[in-house]
Order: structure tokens, then sequence, then C-alpha cells
């Protein structure tokens, strides 16, 4: 059967990914944003599906808005970086089915292929069996669990690795020329400087909402900071890097052979070569 999709938000970066998505799989769409004729409530009349594309505070605010007016065999579900708030209101204002849904990805993203997909269902229900089943069918890595699991492993995958890139960038701003920092860059340090570039040129509200908002963001930075100190011991202070390496090898090496060789494949690949400034283009210019 296929279903019509409405996305709230239908217009914005992610929205717009969403709509193509639903689309090519064979789905009609319907978009309500802020510019658009149709409303959340034509949406709600409209269609079988509906999805929050929006920021966590918007989805919340329209969850309430229109979950009373949604029916039993009709899909609510969202695209939040965080699920326990959002899943919890959904649940708590419909009647509909409720999925929780979190595409590990942006809309930069060509294809579905290959890419996680974390669906957080209140309970068993048809509308859950749809949407693992057209993710599942275009190719996307689909992983069930609940809300405060999912929350948690966030805590990690973006709060602490959001704040560790930040926490870089402000180091190499306060204690190093960033202008020529390239040059005595690594390939392995090149693809963190993109990192910090890529997190630079985004929304600073997303990764304050993400590092910020986590319940268990704080916790995990903290962690992160007491094992900082005890690495930075056993290293800096008592020479004992090598059997701290050697052991952490031993517990877990075995489980990041697939994520080395990955990372290798793109090395190897090698990546875009560094053009001259116009600092060292005229220094060669003089030394000629």
């Amino acid at each position: 059967m296929k279903r019509t999709v409405g996305v709230i938000g239908g217009e914005g970066k992610m929205g717009s990914w969403l709509r193509r998505f639903f689309a090519s799989a064979g789905c009609p769409t319907l978009s309500a944003d802020r510019h658009t004729s149709i409303s959340p409530h034509d949406l709600v009349e409209r269609c079988d599906v509906l999805i929050l594309s929006v920021p966590i505070k918007a989805a919340v605010h329209l969850a309430r808005e229109i979950g009373p007016l949604l029916r039993p065999d009709q899909l609510l579900t969202d695209v939040c970086s965080l699920k326990r708030d959002i899943v919890s209101t959904m649940q708590g204002s419909t009647k509909a089915q409720v999925v929780g849904m979190h595409p590990l990805f942006g809309p930069a993203t060509a294809s579905i292929q290959g890419q996680n997909v974390i669906l957080c269902p209140i309970r068993p229900s048809d509308g859950f069996a749809w949407l693992r089943q057209i993710l599942e069918a275009q190719g996307a890595v689909v992983t069930v669990t609940d809300p405060e699991t999912h929350d948690r492993t966030m805590a990690v995958v973006q709060a602490l690795t959001h704040w560790m890139t930040i926490t870089l960038a402000a180091v190499l701003n306060r204690q190093l020329d960033i202008d020529s920092i390239e040059r005595f860059a690594t390939p392995v340090f090149r693809l963190q400087l993109g990192l910090i570039g890529r997190l630079l040129h985004q929304d600073p509200e997303l990764y304050d909402m993400l590092i910020a908002h986590n319940p268990e963001g704080d916790r995990m930075i903290e962690t992160f900071l007491v094992e900082g100190e005890k690495l930075r011991r056993a290293f800096v202070h008592r020479q004992e890097g090598t059997t701290v390496l050697t052991q952490m090898q031993a517990d877990v090496g075995q489980r990041f052979q697939a994520e080395m060789e990955r990372l290798e494949a793109i090395l190897d690949r090698g990546l875009a070569p560094l053009q001259p400034s116009s600092d060292t283009a005229s220094r060669v210019r003089e030394d000629s």
C-alpha cells in the first residue's frame, strides 16, 4: 500500500531530502512550511504519514498541536537528533502510531544506500513496519532501539565528538598559526582539519543543541576529561604509554579493524592536493 507522506518543514534542506526520498519510493508527498499554501493541519487531513522535519523545540510544539487531530491509522514520526523528549511528547499527544526516526546523515547525502537510520517505535504497528520496510528496500541500515539508548549513544557519537572538534579548533586558534598549519599537516590531520571546517560552516545552534541538550552529554564529556587526565599521567609522567596502548590493542583493537581499513582506503585514494597560499607563492617568486 502506498501511503501519502506529509513533511512539516518540507522546504528545508532535510525536509526537501525526505520529500525526494519518499517520492522516489513511489509515495505521493506534500509539504507544509512557512511559505507554503498547505498548512500542517492540511497534512493531517490529507496524509497517512506525517514527518516533523523541524528543530526539536518546534517539533515538540507541533506534536502537541497536531497530535490530538491524528487518527489511530496514521503515523507520526520525526527526524530530530535527540529522541527522548520528542518521542515522549508524540506518544502523549496522539492516538496515532508513533515512531522516532533519526537519519544519521545530512541532506547533502545523495543516496540512503548504506546509511544508518535509527528507529524508536513506541510499540509494534503497521506504520513502523511500513517505514522500516521502505527504508531497508532503498538500502538503509536500520537499527531499532528505545529513545533512552539512542540519546545515551548520541552523547558519544554526536555530543562528545563535536565537543572534541570544537575544543581542538579552540586550541589551534590560540596556539598555532592557522593560516600555515595545513603545510605541517599529515593526511590524518588534514581529515581532522576538514571536520573542523565542516563544523564551523554549519548552524551553531545545531551543535549547541546536540551538546547542551543531550541529557547524557555532560556526563560523557566529564568521563572524557577524567580518562584524558589518566592517560596524560600515564604517557607524560610515568612513561607508560606503550603499556597502555598495548593493552588497549588487546582489548578493543580487533573491533576497529574494519574502521581502520575504511580509513586506509580513503587515504590511499589521496586527498586533494594543497594549493599554494598567496604568501607561499610570493616567497617562491622572491626566491626565484
